[in-house]
């Protein structure tokens, strides 16, 4: 058993639980954001002006000059598209300058997404291509790139920007495994503490210190408390003010 303190579990374990709500904002928020993604591209005026530049679009190399001459053709479209969806740099006066970091989240996903429809793209070259074209900090472009490698992989080379011992690991189904593994011992712990049996009877079940173990119940309940009202804020309908003004 660990010796009481004057203070610091309690003030951590209330950071922790505020860390966790915050997070759980940005979830909900991104979520929305999913939701209502480029949905004013299946509305007029957008829809029919895209439908006729699909074709073309597909047919040519992302980021080339026949790319940019099938865009011109559906500027219209774009212009409108640009000015209803700031998940683009070109719905702010001063580009990515004036971007959110949720903003940013979803320009990524919409990135790699995007480099998914076409079997010439790929992530971490868009990165590259965009990085350009919207005149990408370095360490920006290096956090896109670390990104998309961490979540998606990608092809040999995709961080030649960094020293071998500097590039971060990337997930794999193997680390999602071990998650979900270690949460389903948290549940089960959490399950159990309601059923009264003692937390050192659970703790010597499970391998965890009973004090460690008792802050991580206060933990799972928070978080299910937040999860309930993050499934409240999701079976919302979507805003189109807050999202695509």
């Amino acid at each position: 058993m660990l010796a009481q303190d004057d203070g610091f579990v309690p003030s951590t374990q209330a950071h922790i639980e505020r860390v966790h709500e915050l997070l759980c904002e940005i979830r909900a928020e991104l979520a929305q954001r999913g939701l209502a993604h480029d949905a004013s591209k299946l509305e007029e005026p957008e829809r029919s002006l895209f439908e006729q530049a699909y074709s073309d679009l597909s047919k040519v190399e992302y980021g080339s000059e026949e790319y940019r001459e099938a865009l011109s053709r559906a500027r219209t479209a774009l212009d409108h598209h640009y000015a209803h969806n700031r998940h683009h740099p070109e719905y702010f006066p001063n580009g990515v300058d004036d971007m959110t970091l949720i903003d940013l989240v979803e320009m990524l996903a919409d990135w790699k997404a995007a480099s998914e429809r076409r079997p010439d793209a790929e992530i971490h070259e868009g990165i590259r291509i965009n990085a350009e074209r919207f005149k990408l900090a370095p360490q920006l472009t290096n956090v896109f790139l670390n990104t998309a490698w961490a979540w998606w992989g990608g092809p040999e080379g995709a961080q030649e920007h960094l020293p071998d011992e500097e590039r971060p690991g990337r997930r794999t189904p193997g680390d999602r495994d071990l998650f979900v593994a270690a949460c389903d011992r948290l549940w089960g712990a959490y399950q159990a503490s309601l059923e009264g049996r003692t937390l050192e009877e659970i703790a010597g079940e499970i391998g965890l210190d009973p004090t460690l173990l008792e802050h991580v119940v206060l933990a799972v309940a928070t978080m299910i408390a937040a999860e309930r009202k993050l499934e409240a804020a999701e079976s919302e309908p979507a805003s189109p003010a807050r999202h695509r003004n």
